[in-house]
């Protein structure tokens, strides 16, 4: 991705590992000042199986704006969350 001033700016894509080598996280997207800020997708892997994505706004590393959060559970189910998100948390209507 981009750098400006040793830290991520612009459009890139960053991926964090667990200590046995599997993905923790990943992020693509927009980054300003080494933050996730505008628009991306983050991927989370959990220790349980399941599987979260965020797509959407972000700003200062959280959800911020218009997004979309799914959550995949071990089981096949999933539960979604879409529309407005302040500070990381969804606004429910």
């Amino acid at each position: 991705g981009q750098w400006k001033e040793d830290m991520y700016e612009g459009q890139g894509k960053c991926t964090t590992f667990n200590p046995d080598g599997s993905i923790e996280e990943e992020y693509e997207g927009q980054w300003k000042a080494n933050k996730a800020e505008g628009q991306g997708k983050q991927t989370k892997f959990k220790p349980d199986g399941s599987k979260e994505e965020y797509e959407g706004q972000w700003k200062e590393d959280m959800y911020e704006g218009q997004g979309k959060c799914t959550t995949f559970k071990p089981d096949g189910s999933k539960e979604e969350y879409e529309g407005q998100w302040i500070k990381g948390v969804f606004q429910s209507e």
